[in-house]
């Protein structure tokens, strides 16, 4: 079996691992990128939500003064949340699909490969949303209906 120069052999290997480096480096950027924006939607959709608490609080007090219980103002303020997740989902995902191109120059998205993470992605994200709604929606399920309706 020919060997190949020495030279050859350690010029070849520090080109490899040079290559390596730079790969592992551009990965661990990039998912500590992706962390952050995460984090950064995280507390994002907190603050919509509480928002969009507080300034239902008049009418959730009104419905509880009416009867409605914890439990049926917790529906339909996961109702009212689950449809501004779906409009912000969706949205984002027609957006991604329309910017393919000027998205492509970063990134190269193919439906028939990416699908599946583009799916899971947008799973993620409504679930960080449904998460992050559980405070607010709490607060909203213990508001005294008589302090609100005497505050306003």
């Amino acid at each position: 079996m020919p060997r190949l120069g020495s030279d050859f052999d350690s010029e070849s290997h520090n080109n490899c691992e040079n290559d390596l480096v730079s790969n592992r480096m551009e990965s661990w950027v990039f998912g500590i990128f992706a962390s952050i924006a995460v984090l950064l939607v995280a507390v994002g959709i907190y603050g919509l939500l509480t928002q969009e608490v507080i300034s239902h609080t008049r009418d959730i007090g009104v419905r509880m003064a009416l009867g409605a219980t914890r439990i049926g103002i917790t529906r339909m303020m996961f109702a009212r949340i689950s449809v501004l997740l779906g409009i912000g989902l969706g949205s984002g995902l027609l957006m991604t699909l329309a910017l393919r191109r000027v998205v492509g120059s970063i990134v190269t998205i193919q439906l028939e490969r990416d699908g599946f993470v583009i799916a899971a992605l947008i799973a993620l994200l409504a679930t960080i949303g449904l998460l992050a709604a559980v405070t607010p929606i709490r607060r909203a399920a213990s508001i005294d209906p008589m302090q609100t309706l005497r505050s306003e």
